[in-house]
């Protein structure tokens, strides 16, 4: 999705169990256009979906990780506004 000022985007975690945000050590419930996100040489991001913490080697420093730490099943939604010159 390409950043179009003043517009946005950003992808939320919800458990699927109870709607909620899904609770972590690292109190991060969503990505966006908001976060400082490290890019990869490309100029592309990746945003990591996982429990565990991605080898350093895969993600450096950088903003881009959704963390869940319960069994439970989660949902990933997408918002995005998009500027009303396009």
């Amino acid at each position: 999705m390409k950043f179009i000022p003043p517009g946005f985007w950003s992808l939320t975690m919800y458990s699927s169990e109870t709607w909620y945000t899904v609770p972590n050590p690292i109190n991060r419930y969503c990505l966006g256009s908001d976060n400082q996100l490290k890019t990869n040489a490309d100029g592309s991001f990746t945003i990591y979906v996982q429990k565990d913490s991605p080898a350093r080697t895969r993600s450096p420093t950088g903003c881009r990780r959704l963390r869940d730490r319960s069994t439970s099943t989660f949902e990933l939604t997408r918002r995005r506004l998009l500027s009303s010159s396009l």
